[in-house]
């Protein structure tokens, strides 16, 4: 008989990271688990999956993780599970393990909250700022070895900020990398690319550089534009574009920017498959404040694209200097002094593309998969 397996979650849909990677998991573990899913949205079609729905407002966030937390806690004293894996700090309950994809103490002790600061409104201010509070409230009541006895976190950076910021020893904290479907996300022919370029109205010569993600101001999209828009005054010939994959306020980001650079951006929206976007790309950008791991670099990776990143995430994987891109400071000139030398260096962008996808076939939602298996086995037998 299979172990019964209670994963809980805010939400688990194809939109972000963290949603992704429970989409991956449990197209996996229903095969090994009895799986019962605790959340407020699943997107999953699975009809052997048992599905618990949460039935709260998505906005605003501060009180659907408040009503979340106090219901599914209670739903867990009355249920009972051979395991229940939650992902973040989100019960008062003890559980068997979490998975960390975010470390909001860490986040916070760099003294710098976007969340906040790019509010529009005086609500949506308050509200943001209630659920940073709460956020790490519930970190300090959770992350706890009496609590939660094993964290898996998502990269090197996640478990050097846990023992950091809170009382588990190494052995407590397994890094299990976030995966990627090289099979969807796989380098373009020269010939798809042209057509791709061709379809979303880019010049088929024209150098690409894109950009994946919202929360523009901490994964510093203003200053990819500053670098570009320095790339193209020193090198004014160069035919390049910016393509911007996401949700943002693409006027203020504009905002004192001639045509020289606002010419070039190709602001695209969100989608849930980017790959698209990727294959007709020259060059994967992320210059952020905080990451965790980042699956869109590592989706950028699996594409074939170097990938130019600050030192967050799994940059020492998928933006190792010289190798498979470049890890860059957050600053204007740093980032155009990678841009410089990617754009003019076909050689080197062909060296990187083969490079990179390599490192990225490594990391496969299989691999994650196998990697959790391990800790489940020696928790429910």
């Amino acid at each position: 008989m299979k172990k019964k397996l209670a994963i809980v979650a805010h939400n688990i849909n194809n939109r972000g990271g963290m949603e992704i990677h429970l989409s991956e998991m449990i197209k996996r573990k229903r095969k090994d688990f009895d799986i019962t899913v605790i959340a407020t949205e699943f997107t999953g079609n699975y009809p052997d999956v048992h599905f618990i729905k949460i039935p709260i407002p998505q906005r605003p966030v501060f009180l659907k993780s408040l009503l979340f937390t106090f219901i599914t806690s209670f739903i867990l004293l009355m249920r009972k599970f051979d395991c229940v894996h939650t992902t973040g700090a989100i019960v008062l309950n003890r559980v068997d393990i979490s998975t960390v994809h975010f470390c909001h103490r860490a986040y916070n002790s760099l003294g710098y909250n976007d969340r906040v600061h790019g509010a529009k409104s005086f609500a949506h201010k308050i509200n943001t700022w209630f659920q940073g509070k709460f956020a790490l409230l519930m970190e300090s009541i959770c992350y706890r070895p009496n609590h939660i006895p094993h964290l898996i976190v998502v990269s090197e950076h996640v478990k050097e900020e846990i023992l950091t910021h809170f009382q588990y020893t190494e052995d407590q904290v397994s890094i299990v990398y976030n995966g990627v479907d090289t099979t969807t996300f796989k380098p373009a022919t020269e010939e798809e690319k042209r057509e791709y370029k061709k379809m979303n109205g880019i010049p088929e010569d024209a150098l690409v550089f894109v950009f994946v993600g919202g929360d523009w101001s901490r994964k510093g999209l203003r200053i990819i534009l500053e670098a570009f828009e320095g790339l193209k005054n020193k090198y004014p010939q160069l035919q390049a574009k910016i393509l911007v994959v996401g949700k943002g306020d693409a006027k203020k980001v504009l905002e004192g920017f001639g045509n020289n650079v606002s010419d070039h951006v190709i602001f695209q929206g969100f989608h849930e498959n980017p790959s698209l976007f990727y294959k007709m790309s020259d060059i994967y950008v992320l210059p952020s404040l905080y990451e965790t791991f980042s699956i869109a670099s590592l989706e950028a990776g699996a594409c074939g694209l170097p990938v130019v990143m600050t030192k967050v995430g799994i940059s020492n994987i998928v933006a190792e200097d010289g190798v498979t891109g470049f890890t860059v400071e957050r600053e204007k000139e740093s980032l155009q002094h990678a841009f410089e030398k990617l754009a003019l260096d076909v050689s080197l962008r062909e060296k990187m593309s083969k490079e990179v996808r390599l490192r990225s076939e490594a990391i496969t939602w299989d691999k994650t998969y196998e990697l959790f298996m391990h800790h489940y086995k020696r928790l429910v037998t």
